[in-house]
């Protein structure tokens, strides 16, 4: 309705018109009619359309429609599939995960546990091996090594009030073992066993013999030792007296024994080229039990 106005308008309007303005309006006109034409067209297919898919003429488009709707629920569904899936596969790699960590710190423990245990038992096989050495090598002294002694001392010795003193010697006569020290006056135990000893001694004009043997154990190694059997005569300037004594002993390795003249400046003992004093020591039974 619209366009007939317009063109009633156009119309009139080209009557009053100039010559000049009418091939214009000659040709808005036409353009008017070919857009009406062209709505005119577009209406019907739009009601085309309309019809088909109220009445259901078109049933390809809306089986496509359907189809794809369908599609879309299953890859919904699908998808809605796989993501439980991911899902629950995260949750067991969790739980893998802390059953990982779980038996990595108890290969850890274990570990620690097994090296300890370890060096345990290689600390217990070595001295289980030093001992066994040790034995082997105390079984084959107790065989074969000998043990016997004779020291001399070719010169007097006084005693200093107070102060104790080991009695050393300058001449050896035997010494089988290197278990007695001449230099120092000890022997020393290596092999165990029971020891047979002896010592001879000579006063000195008005002065007493005052000698004791001591025995010091191997475990006391700072200790003065005790006194096992003694020595002493009283004082006559008019005799020259010598003396000797005698004793076992049982003794363990690094025990040791020795002549002690005792701590008085009125002992004293005699002794010259002739060898007045000796010290003598032997084992009889090794490693006795």
């Amino acid at each position: 309705m619209k366009f007939y106005v317009i063109t009633l308008f156009l119309v009139g309007a080209v009557a009053r018109a100039p010559p000049q303005a009418n091939n214009q309006v000659d040709k808005l006109t036409r353009r008017l009619e070919e857009l009406e034409n062209q709505f005119q067209e577009m209406k019907k297919e739009n009601a085309q359309l309309r019809s088909m898919l109220t009445v259901g003429k078109d049933d390809n488009i809306i089986d496509s429609a359907l189809n794809v709707q369908d599609e879309n629920n299953d890859l919904k569904a699908r998808l809605a599939a796989e993501e439980t899936r991911v899902a629950t596969l995260s949750e067991k790699q969790t739980q893998l995960q802390k059953r990982i960590s779980r038996l990595e710190k108890q290969v850890a423990d274990d570990t620690d546990g097994i090296m300890a245990r370890t060096a345990e038992a290689a600390d217990i096989l070595r001295k289980s091996e030093q001992i066994l050495q040790e034995f082997e090598t105390l079984e084959n002294t107790t065989i074969s090594k000998k043990c016997a002694f004779s020291a001399v001392r070719t010169s007097a010795m006084f005693g200093i009030t107070g102060t104790p003193q080991v009695i050393t010697y300058d001449i050896q006569h035997a010494n089988k073992g290197k278990d007695f020290d001449i230099d120092t006056g000890i022997f020393t135990c290596e092999v165990p066993g029971i020891y047979y000893f002896s010592f001879t001694m000579r006063t000195y004009d008005s002065f007493t013999i005052g000698v004791n043997l001591v025995k010091r154990l191997a475990e006391d190694e700072t200790g003065s030792g005790y006194s096992e059997i003694s020595m002493q005569t009283d004082p006559d300037a008019s005799k020259q007296i010598m003396q000797s004594q005698s004793v076992m002993l049982d003794l363990l390795i690094g025990d040791q024994v020795w002549l002690q003249l005792g701590p008085n400046d009125l002992f004293a003992i005699y002794s010259n080229v002739h060898k007045y004093i000796s010290f003598n020591g032997f084992i009889l039974y090794p490693n006795y039990q």
